[in-house]
This record gives C-alpha cells, sequence and structure tokens, in this order.
C-alpha cells in the first residue's frame, strides 16, 4: 500500500469534497450510518446457537471418547474400524441435529433484522433527504416501493447463510475427530481443535451479521432514495476494517450514479472488476450520503 499516494488522493478528496460543500446547487444529505445496534443483536442471536452447538458437541464427544472401542483406540491400533464407526454414527446424528437448530432459527432471525433495519432506513433515509431538500419542494412519492422485493431477498439470502454454520463446523470437526483416532489422540488435544474450530464458528456467523445488516440497510436507502427521485449518492468509506480496499478508500468522497455505483478494479480479488455499491461486496462497510444536484434536476 503506497501511504504517500493515498494521502495525496485523500487531500484532493477533502478538497473535492470541500467544493461541494460550498456549491450551493448541490445540496447533501446526512450521513447514512449503518444501525450499529441491530447488527451486534443478529450477531450475538447467532453466536449463540453457535455456543449451544459446540457445548453439545463437546458432551457428545466426551461420550464418545468413554465408549470402550474408542478406549481400546488409544492402547491398540486394532480397534480403530470400530472406533471410527461409531465416530461416523455420532458424527452424523450431531450433523443433523445442528442442521434443525440452525434451520428453526434462521427465517424467523433473518425476518427479524431485515423488519428492524427497514424501519431504521426509512427513518434515517427521510431525516438525510429533509437535509438536502431544504427550502426545495419534493414531490409526495411512495419511496417504499419495490422495497418488499428487498426484504425478500435479504432474508432468503439471510437464511442461507445461517444454514452454512453448522455444515462448516461439522465438517472441521468430523477432520478432527477422524485425526485424533487415527494418531490415538487424547481428547484434551481433541477438544482444544474443537475450541478453536468455535471460534472460527463465531467470527463468521459475526461475518454474516455485519454483511447482511449493512448490505439490506444500503440497498433499502438506495431503493428509497430513487424512488424520491434521488439520482446521485456521495461514497463515504467507513474506515474500520483492519484490512480495507484501497479503490474503496479512493471512493471515499466520491459521487456516484445510486443506479451504477463505481467501478473497484479489484472487486473479486486477482483483478477482477465490477461496478460496485456501498456495502455490496463481502466485508464492505461503506455507506454514503444522498446528494441532490440541482443543476442536473433542471
Amino acid at each position: 500500500m503506497n501511504l504517500a499516494k493515498l494521502a495525496m488522493d485523500a487531500s484532493r478528496r477533502k478538497q473535492g469534497q470541500r467544493a461541494r460543500k460550498n456549491n450551493k446547487r448541490v445540496r447533501r444529505g446526512t450521513i447514512l450510518a449503518p444501525p450499529i445496534s441491530i447488527e451486534a443483536k443478529f450477531r450475538v442471536s447467532i453466536q449463540r446457537l453457535v455456543r449451544q452447538m459446540h457445548r453439545e458437541t463437546i458432551e457428545a464427544v466426551r461420550q464418545l471418547y468413554a465408549h470402550p472401542a474408542v478406549t481400546e483406540v488409544m492402547a491398540m491400533d486394532g480397534a480403530k474400524r470400530d472406533a471410527k464407526a461409531e465416530a461416523k454414527a455420532l458424527i452424523d446424528t450431531l450433523n443433523a441435529k445442528f442442521a434443525n437448530l440452525f434451520d428453526s432459527h434462521a427465517l424467523n432471525l433473518s425476518s427479524g433484522l431485515a423488519a428492524k433495519v427497514s424501519k431504521v432506513s426509512d427513518k434515517a433515509l427521510k431525516g438525510s433527504l429533509k437535509e438536502a431538500s431544504a427550502g426545495l419542494t419534493i414531490k409526495n412519492v411512495d419511496i417504499d416501493k419495490g422495497t418488499h422485493k428487498i426484504i425478500e431477498e435479504s432474508v432468503d439470502e439471510s437464511v442461507d447463510l445461517i444454514k452454512t454454520i453448522p455444515k462448516k463446523y461439522m465438517a472441521y470437526v468430523k477432520e478432527e475427530v477422524n485425526n485424533s483416532l487415527t494418531k490415538s489422540k487424547g481428547i484434551g488435544a481433541l477438544i482444544k481443535s474443537l475450541d478453536d474450530i468455535k471460534g472460527v464458528s463465531e467470527r463468521r456467523a459475526a461475518m454474516i451479521a455485519r454483511d447482511q445488516t449493512r448490505k439490506t440497510y444500503s440497498d433499502m436507502n438506495i431503493k428509497r432514495s430513487s424512488n424520491a427521485g434521488v439520482k446521485k449518492g456521495e461514497w463515504v468509506h467507513s474506515g474500520g476494517s483492519d484490512a480495507p480496499r484501497e479503490t474503496h478508500i479512493e471512493f471515499d468522497g466520491q459521487t456516484f450514479d445510486l443506479d451504477k455505483g463505481l467501478y473497484d478494479a479489484d472487486a473479486w480479488g486477482k483483478g477482477v472488476g465490477a461496478w460496485v455499491l456501498p456495502a455490496e461486496l463481502p466485508n464492505c462497510r461503506c455507506t454514503f450520503i444522498p446528494v441532490i444536484d440541482l443543476d442536473e434536476e433542471e
């Protein structure tokens, strides 16, 4: 990362932002800050399921290692076949159990997230547009037109992502259990490995909560802004990531079309580019400010 170039680019962006702020023909709303509290509650709810899954897995594994066939493995290699059969039966049972656990909560959690985000978006967007349109006459339009589709897509995507958590967790558990039996490791080493897997699953839950909350919020705000006749937005880079995209740092302060976004030359890595909107890409924490350009409206 070229820090000197980034600093120079940032300085130019700040100059451009000041020029736009001083241009009375360009009206800017307030920043549409993502609903952090909603994201946190969603994250905690998913992680609670992860912790329940992990507790029950540890308990089941302890019982497995108390089974005579597994106990023999620790002393002699000849019993490995019976031990692995017992382990496979346990893994199959846990797979079905945890799939049902996450399935039974995924829809309610996802529907609740979409409904809460939609409510916050409605209030925040109206406040932002009020700031941008001060002294102007705004047409009385239905800004919620088409938002039901965004809610449906958000719920479907969130449900699918939540359901991947037990699948990935149990795939790792299966690998670690088999590895433990093959190498005749003790249960202490296995539980340490499973604790590491729990951490991976909790971080994945946090990523899902963050991405789904922010993507839904951004999509809602863009749709409602467009419905209100707003065509432009000003990109706001969050700066909250440990590994920010250089392209998104450069986007900060740039004006973009709400129906198009900005071109990210490395959107999907390895030079694969795409036109993107704030919070569209995985781990993107960016948002935007609604912009009304009176010269373009005439």
